[in-house]
């Protein structure tokens, strides 16, 4: 056995990764953290399925599953939350595995963070939490501080969108997720 710590923070690897008040999928959703989102591990359940965290932007605690984090140090965490300044301007928009097409990875919402790369022509290249990096149309990402959107345009957007206890994403959300966007 070795006598190192297991990782104390995280970066959401997930789109959206559910946050339940109790360690059971059964259990109320009372948020949901988004991809490139930085958590702090305060709790770790039973054969470290669950975990009980801290969201670092809104204080927000509550139980996820491990596996839709990547757990990494607090210097880890630092830098990646420095770099990854890539936001979604639409709602949501797919990172696929080549530029203009080929296969889906994952969506990324609204919220959502990646670390932007190169371009190329149309095509921006983003790194996600795990290391994976896939491709999304540049206008479709803001870098840095460009704004993304005006408030009256993320609204109307949003025309729609489900109600969703907890949520955070065009695929659901409710009034706190709608004030957090």
């Amino acid at each position: 056995m070795s006598g190192r710590r297991p990782p104390t923070s995280g970066v959401v690897g997930l789109a959206a990764l559910d946050v339940r008040l109790r360690p059971d999928h059964a259990s109320e959703m009372g948020s949901q953290l988004l991809m490139g989102e930085s958590v702090r591990v305060i709790r770790r359940g039973a054969k470290d399925r669950w975990l009980l965290v801290e969201n670092l932007a809104d204080r927000y605690r509550g139980w996820v599953r491990s596996w839709g984090l990547v757990l990494t140090s607090a210097r880890q965490m630092a830098a990646w939350s420095g770099r990854a300044r890539g936001r979604p301007i639409p709602p949501w928009i797919e990172v696929r595995d080549l530029p203009g097409g080929g296969s889906v990875i994952t969506p990324l919402f609204w919220g959502g963070r990646v670390i932007p790369g190169r371009l190329q022509g149309r095509y921006r290249r983003v790194e996600l939490p795990d290391g994976v990096r896939g491709w999304v149309r540049a206008r479709d990402l803001a870098v840095g501080d460009r704004r993304a959107r005006s408030l009256a345009a993320r609204v109307r957007d949003l025309l729609g969108a489900p109600y969703l206890w907890g949520g955070r994403t065009p695929a659901g959300l409710d009034c706190s997720g709608l004030s957090q966007m």
